[in-house]
């Protein structure tokens, strides 16, 4: 691979085109492929005397070897890190920055104009190269702004382009005491704040942002050196070959035993086929022992996080990692609703399902204080606990599900290797209902995934888990029921079961829409619908028909109304968008979204293009959703974010796919598991063409169910390796 790496950098340097680190991930595969094919040709009828050789090897010769190894390897390293940059081009490096407000600024930030090294200018009108998206209250000119953002609401500023490993962003920046803080992401990385707010008005500040990627360029030296490591000792085998075949030639000519010598080649180089027959995986029985070793994976991780959150406490504003509390949160009412009329509240909950609120709701009896923000700071610190513990019942759940498919051992370490994955640190630290729901989703995906084995599942199992998704998120809607029916019968759910489901399921979720219909004319279980959809396909100015002023503060709360529906703002200032007038934006872009769906019906390709957007942000790293205090410091972030993100995560996957399709058993089992896919594969359209900024942290809701597939596969590839090699 190293020599196949070296061969595609030589080939893009003799065609003279710029590449990238993914473009040379393309091609080295099919130089891999080419050379292989060459050097086994060429060597065939040859590699008896070599493995001879190898034979006879004493520890001495292995020393020397090794030692030789070395002195090659640093030589080599020396030529490439002084010489690489001038016999080859370098390749470019993707760069992608993100700009945000720093803890919710309320001030107004203007961009001026943001130049490159190469003297180019980001901005829209150059989308092709840098492929720039804003999302939320961002807009482009502006207020002789190049990128503007009006404060007090949210959004990012997202672009990325090609360039040198070492480039270097200037900032040129208007600074006055309106202005806010920002902060620049390179990478995923945190990499600048930006403080703007200055006295004199007039003055515009310069900010110079190195770009320097050490993976980068550590990544461009490796290939170097291991390459041009590879040319030489292929080098010295074909001398070495060379060598062989002349001693081989004269003693023929010798002993004149030319067949003899050639039969015997040619029986060491058709050996009888191995038996390639593997045994297949035996359903695993879950005994004490995998009771014991999830309990205790479960409780050594949860008490890992817990010990993480106490040690970077102190580096977190007010204890909180991401510094919102449950209050900032957008879909969430005030704890003070929550503590004086918990049920009326719940009862009118339009903005988001009331499972989250529930729970706040259940701790604000427990923490009741009439001093607000103390009862905060108390029902905060309770969900942090409450997280870390579903964040342990994730770990029991993927190791139990593991455990089935492989062995106890490889459960355990492929769990662990997941359980310090800094997006599942992030979820776990942040105060929404993001990892609750991917737990739960989980949770349902194991059960409908024993439906698909034919093991015994319980109706009202499946009926309760899926109920709790549904007053958890809101992406599970009546809608969901027709696809689970299909689902379940693919994957032949006996007809009776199917029918206690619908029927437990059915008769919940119709009363709850049908409350939600009679109270606020929806038809779901949120009011943000809307946004989202508008989000989206790019709709301009969704977030300024939420602004609060224009909305709520210029009008008079009407009588005998909830709290819950009146409140302006929520204990810690944020807004309360439970406000039954944001019902009124709700419908205006509902119907926005309406026309502009029809308007994209003459140019279908126009729409198809918004959501590929959609989908590349939903491939981005989950872990850059937020800034979070812990996940910053994480070491192992860049490996996990690689790895969990594209291109890296849709290669693996269809390797892992393509590998399972060579084992898959009879065409009924392929129809079983397709309607074990159809859930999860809706969950992820929902999440590419439902929203637009937020795609990366929704794609975290089905990460451990691929993260299971992927270690099952490796599991299975290894055995059938070993069994081949034995």
């Amino acid at each position: 691979m190293p020599l196949a790496l070296a061969a595609s950098i030589g080939w893009f340097t003799v065609l003279e085109t710029t590449y990238s680190f993914r473009n040379l991930a393309y091609a080295a595969p099919y130089a891999f492929t080419l050379i292989i094919v060459i050097i086994w040709s060429i060597t065939k009828k040859f590699l008896t005397n070599v493995n001879s050789y190898i034979n006879h090897l004493s520890w001495k010769h292995i020393l020397s070897i090794i030692a030789a190894l070395v002195i090659l390897i640093a030589g080599t390293c020396y030529v490439w890190m002084n010489l690489g940059n001038v016999i080859f081009n370098p390749p470019l490096f993707k760069h992608e920055v993100d700009i945000s407000p720093l803890n919710n600024s309320s001030g107004e930030i203007c961009i001026l104009e943001i130049v490159n090294d190469n003297g180019t200018r980001i901005k829209k009108e150059n989308n092709n190269i840098f492929e720039v998206l804003s999302t939320d209250a961002w807009v482009s000119q502006m207020n002789d702004c190049q990128f503007f953002f009006p404060g007090s609401s949210m959004g990012s500023l997202n672009f990325r382009y090609f360039g040198p490993v070492d480039d270097e962003l200037t900032f040129r920046l208007k600074r006055n005491q309106e202005a806010g803080e920002f902060l620049v992401r390179v990478n995923g990385v945190k990499a600048a704040v930006f403080d703007l707010p200055y006295a004199d008005a007039g003055h515009n500040a310069l900010y110079h942002l190195p770009l320097t990627h050490g993976a980068g360029m550590f990544a461009w030296n490796m290939i170097g050196t291991a390459g041009l490591t590879a040319v030489i000792l292929v080098l010295l085998m074909i001398i070495q070959i060379s060598f062989s075949i002349l001693l081989f030639t004269i003693s023929q000519a010798i002993t004149k035993y030319r067949g003899e010598n050639r039969g015997q080649v040619i029986n060491i180089f058709h050996r009888k086929k191995r038996d390639k027959t593997t045994a297949r995986i035996t359903e695993s029985r879950h005994t004490r022992t995998h009771l014991v070793v999830g309990l205790c994976l479960a409780i050594f991780t949860t008490v890992l996080l817990l010990c993480l959150e106490a040690y970077f406490r102190p580096a977190a504003p007010e204890g909180y990692f991401q510094e919102w509390s449950s209050e900032t949160m957008m879909h969430t009412v005030s704890l003070e609703d929550l503590r004086d009329e918990p049920l009326e509240s719940l009862w009118n909950l339009h903005i988001q399902p009331p499972a989250f609120d529930a729970i706040r709701a259940i701790l604000a009896q427990v923490w009741r204080l009439d001093d607000s923000k103390a009862m905060l700071l108390r029902v905060d610190s309770s969900l942090y606990i409450l997280w870390a513990l579903i964040y342990g019942m994730l770990i029991f759940l993927m190791f139990w599900w593991l455990s089935e498919i492989t062995s106890i051992a490889f459960a355990a370490i492929s769990v662990l290797f997941f359980s310090v994955h800094p997006a599942l640190i992030l979820y776990a630290t942040l105060l929404d209902t993001t990892l609750l729901s991917t737990f739960l989703i989980v949770s349902f995906s194991y059960v409908l995934w024993r439906v698909r084995e034919a093991r015994n599942v319980s109706a009202g199992v499946l009926a309760l888990l899926f109920l709790l998704l549904f007053f958890t998120r809101s992406i599970f809607q009546w809608q969901w029921l027709l696809l689970l029916t299909l689902s379940l019968t693919l994957m032949r759910f006996p007809l009776r079961k199917l029918v206690v489901f619908l029927a437990i399921t059915g008769i919940v979720v119709g009363l709850y829409t049908a409350k939600q219909t009679s109270l606020f004319g929806l038809s779901s279980t949120s009011s943000f619908s809307g946004f989202n959809l508008c989000n989206s396909i790019g709709c301009a100015d969704t977030w300024a028909l939420y602004n609060q002023k224009a909305a709520v503060l210029d009008q008079e709360p009407p009588p005998e109304k909830p709290n819950v529906l009146t409140r302006v703002r929520k204990t810690n200032g944020s807004i309360n968008f439970n406000n039954e007038r944001y019902l009124t934006v709700h419908r205006q872009l509902e119907q926005q979204f309406s026309e502009h769906i029809l308007s994209f019906s003459s140019s279908p390709v126009q729409l198809v293009k918004n959501y590929l957007v959609n989908l590349r942000i939903y491939m981005r790293p989950s872990s850059q959703y937020a800034y979070n205090v812990i996940v910053e410091r994480l070491p192992q972030r860049s490996v996990y974010d690689t790895i969990f993100s594209s291109p890296l995560l849709p290669q693996l996957l269809n390797l892992a796919f393509l590998f399972w399709l060579t084992r898959a058993r009879r065409p009924d089992h392929l129809q079983r598991v397709i309607g074990f896919c159809l859930p999860a594969a809706f969950i992820a359209f929902l999440c590419i063409v439902g929203e637009r900024g937020e795609n990366m942290r929704f794609k975290f809701f089905i990460e451990p169910i691929l993260f299971v597939f992927l270690a099952s596969q490796v599991y299975a590839a290894g055995k059938k390796i070993i069994a081949y090699v034995a």
